[in-house]
């Protein structure tokens, strides 16, 4: 039987019960037991630790983030490139330490979860006093975000002296800032960047891994699941394209994908099967034993569906693409296209259905035949057909079919105007083209009337109860335009950030004065004011985004009336808004006198 040892290595990054893949040191050992060459992306930000250990003096770098981002991975690299020794590495020592060439020493703790209390007590005075300026030696700190606050706070307590450092690393955690102002200290949390180019490179190292040569030998090579599958993610395949898309969004709306989990999707789409009992993923064996067909489809695999449900949603990567929803949602173009297009639209159902022999065509021609024929007893069958095929659309439809729009098999039908607003944000250019339809959905929101206002935002309360769906008494206006004095509401991204924000900006305020008011736009966010714009009831979508929204409202309504406070001449004034028939907003002012005493 052929084998290629490759295959074998890579399950042990795939969904199977042994927690191997958790664990840069296992992956290492494994790959070695296989005789493998390796699989490793560059280390994100190994150029910003290495830039920061070796600037001279005193210094600790933190690396931050959640289970499976690389920090182990960074550290290894990173005294590895210091000159470190591999063989002392591999001892697992807590704390190593490597020369820098200048008289100083690069002392690298890969694991704070590691140390014992003690140990604790003894590291972090010394981490204190590089901060400060003391000593030469240069640290570098791999630590989750609850490690690293939980050991500074309690290390903390027992002294006032040591607060001011604890309170400077946990702004820097919640500001995203990567430097201090006042320390010397540098923090890159490795959750915020963006993982879909990860992604689209962790992919390439695998399918385009040199040990795929022993597959030649292979007597079935021209039919291997695992190959056809390997083709399907080959480099600039839409495929993999619309992936990487779908990993950035889930980090923008706080799914955000560890590297490991990353490594587990490729893996899971290249060696996935379901339905036999059996584990969810192939092996040379098995694979050389059946056809390419749905139980090994990539598309499928991509959504975990080779997974028992029972414990397919304990993996993050399948729990965060399930949150789109993605062929549960649909348009009457596209089912209609896929029911009836192989009569009625005959060019566009060669390009979406019957170009694909494997997965498309073959998989939904059965099915779907018995359904139109009349025969209900296969409706099930069809439905699921239906379903699979829309997922994979969502994967495949390209520009060549005008008016089909991928991101509509989804339950965020705006997605793909998302990733464009956040493109033009971090490139730094006005994002004009979505601001009217985001301000319009804004008003709706905090008046709770169809108002078709998209030049300024439209503080309104209801009185006593600041809640209330309907609110109709103007406090503040803001304009979404540049102003000189007068605050005004604007989108930009903030440094450090994984998601844009929604912000107020007072031209006025003092330097490091905090903004009137502040809101991460997430994915979730942006489809709901889209949504509202286009004339959704604004608590239909989401409740919580309405929530949200109504929390940044009151506080920048509270914040402004601190600023701008009203003369005291005895009368109370309110604006009340109105909706015209066309949409416009008509207000009406109101004047009472204050009753005294006299």
């Amino acid at each position: 039987m052929h084998k290629n040892p490759l295959v074998d290595f890579l399950r042990h990054y795939g969904p199977i019960p042994a927690q191997d893949n958790m664990y840069d040191e296992r992956i290492h050992e494994a790959r070695e037991r296989a005789g493998v060459a390796p699989i490793e992306a560059p280390p994100m930000r190994l150029g910003d630790v290495l830039g920061d250990l070796r600037a001279g003096g005193p210094r600790v770098v933190i690396l931050t983030g959640t289970a499976g981002d690389g920090k182990t991975f960074h550290c290894r690299r990173a005294f590895e490139e210091l000159g470190g020794d591999a063989v002392e590495w591999a001892k697992g020592l807590k704390l190593v330490a490597v020369p820098l060439g200048d008289g100083r020493s690069a002392v690298i703790a890969k694991d704070l979860s590691e140390f014992t209390a003690t140990e604790k007590e003894a590291l972090l005075p010394r981490l204190a006093a590089a901060a400060n300026g003391h000593g030469t030696d240069a640290f570098l700190l791999a630590a989750n975000d609850g490690q690293l606050v939980a050991s500074f706070r309690g290390w903390a307590a027992a002294d006032q002296a040591r607060q001011p450092l604890f309170r400077e690393i946990e702004a820097m955690l919640v500001e995203g800032r990567q430097k201090s102002d006042r320390w010397r200290l540098s923090m890159y949390n490795l959750s915020r960047e963006m993982h879909g180019a990860l992604f689209d490179t962790l992919a390439g190292l695998i399918v385009n891994h040199p040990d795929w040569k022993h597959c030649c030998g292979c007597p079935a090579k021209d039919r291997c699941p695992i190959l056809v599958n390997r083709d399907r993610l080959a480099d600039g395949s839409l495929f993999r394209e619309r992936l990487a898309q779908v990993i950035d969004l889930a980090g923008a709306n706080d799914h955000h994908l560890p590297i490991r989990h990353l490594l587990m999707l490729v893996v899971n789409i290249l060696l996935g099967v379901a339905g036999d009992g059996k584990s969810p993923l192939l092996n040379c064996k098995r694979s050389q034993r059946i056809e390419p067909k749905e139980a090994t489809s990539p598309y499928s695999n991509a959504l975990g569906l080779n997974v028992p449900e029972r414990v397919r949603f304990q993996y993050q990567a399948f729990a965060a693409i399930d949150a789109f929803g993605i062929g549960k949602e649909t348009s009457n173009v596209i089912d209609d296209l896929l029911v009836y297009g192989h009569i009625e639209r005959k060019e566009d159902y060669a390009k979406a259905v019957s170009a694909d022999p494997l997965f498309g065509e073959a998989a939904h021609r059965h099915s779907r035949a018995a359904y139109l024929a009349g025969d209900r007893s296969g409706t099930p069958d069809f439905l699921k057909s239906l379903e699979a095929q829309r997922q994979r659309l969502f994967f495949t439809l390209g520009a060549d079919l005008g008016g089909l729009d991928p991101w509509h098999l989804t339950v965020f039908r705006h997605a793909g105007e998302y990733l464009e607003f956040c493109a033009s944000l971090r490139e730094g250019r006005p994002p004009d083209k979505w601001t009217p339809r985001l301000v319009r959905g804004l008003n709706r929101t905090f008046t709770g009337m169809m108002l078709d206002v998209h030049a300024d935002v439209l503080l309104c309360s209801a009185g006593g109860d600041g809640r209330s769906r309907v609110a109709r008494f103007l406090s503040h206006t803001l304009s979404v335009s540049r102003q000189r004095r007068a605050p005004y509401l604007s989108f930009d991204w903030a440094v450090g950030k994984a998601t844009p924000r929604m912000v107020v900006i007072d031209p006025m305020a003092r330097p490091g004065e905090p903004s009137p008011g502040e809101i991460p736009l997430r994915l979730t966010h942006f489809e709901y004011l889209m949504r509202v714009s286009s004339g959704s009831l604004p608590a239909s979508f989401s409740r919580q985004c309405f929530e949200d929204f109504h929390d940044f409202k009151l506080k920048v309504i509270d914040r402004l009336d601190a600023l701008f406070k009203d003369a005291d001449d005895g009368f109370i004034r309110l604006e009340a808004v109105e909706a015209e028939a066309s949409g416009a907003a008509r207000t009406k002012e109101f004047s009472f006198r204050v009753p005294t005493d006299d």
